[in-house]
């Protein structure tokens, strides 16, 4: 054993120790140590499918999609490395994945998502002892976007419906989100009327609030409310 354990050590002062011959080493120190244990190994593509399949037992099925294309968009990005030990991960890695997700055009809050995501799993696996660091922990995420609370004119539902299903991935309307049709919704039913105990039954907002958030009133709609109160002359 002695010998073994000096051989390594000279094959590393030379720069010529590879990690099998290293785990090969640590397997026998275990192994006589009698500790009925293994050194503990893992493929990239294993432990983030064992990761996924954890995650799809325990949360829900879209959650568990999502999951999935963030994991399957990384290790697209790998290529050739995606069979490597999970210890060959780098943060240029994780970067790599970022630059090829954001060239897509996705929004800010999509490309930390997909990052945190990644992280996560990479969080697992350090907290098992399979690496030492998570590498994606030293990622800049990108700044997040700031929701536009506007509404979408009747011209742009009727782009958004006529859109080809798919699409390209660019975002038509800026910073406008789903929310954004949410607040089209509702906000229309209040111009024309419709009272607010029948529009949260509708929106599914548990309280006048949050409901009033998603509430825009047109000019049109607060004038006439003026002319209601009785004149004072």
């Amino acid at each position: 054993m002695p010998f073994e354990f000096e051989r390594a050590c000279k094959l590393a002062r030379r720069g010529e120790l590879v990690a099998a011959q290293a785990r090969e080493v640590l397997r026998d120190i275990m192994k006589r140590a009698d500790i009925g244990e293994t050194l503990q190994s893992a493929t990239i593509p294993a432990h983030f499918d064992g990761w996924l399949a954890s995650k799809r037992a325990r949360k829900s099925a879209a959650t568990g999609e999502r999951y999935g294309q963030a994991v399957n968009a990384f290790l697209k990005t790998l290529g050739k490395r995606a069979s490597l030990p999970l210890t060959s991960l780098t943060t240029r890695d994780v970067e790599n994945f970022l630059d090829a997700r954001t060239a897509e055009d996705l929004s800010p809050d999509t490309l930390s998502l997909d990052v945190k995501i990644i992280g996560g799993a990479l969080n697992v696996a350090r907290r098992q002892g399979l690496i030492p660091i998570n590498p994606a922990e030293a990622v800049e995420l990108p700044e997040a976007e700031s929701a536009e609370r506007g509404t979408f004119t009747p011209a742009e539902v009727a782009m958004l419906v006529d859109a080809p299903e798919g699409g390209t991935g660019k975002r038509m309307f800026s910073k406008r989100t789903f929310h954004s049709l949410r607040h089209t919704s509702n906000s229309e039913m209040a111009n024309n009327g419709v009272s607010a105990e029948v529009r949260m039954g509708v929106t599914g907002h548990k309280s006048v609030r949050e409901h009033q958030k998603y509430t825009q009133l047109e000019m049109d709609t607060r004038r006439a409310a003026v002319r209601k109160i009785p004149s004072l002359a």
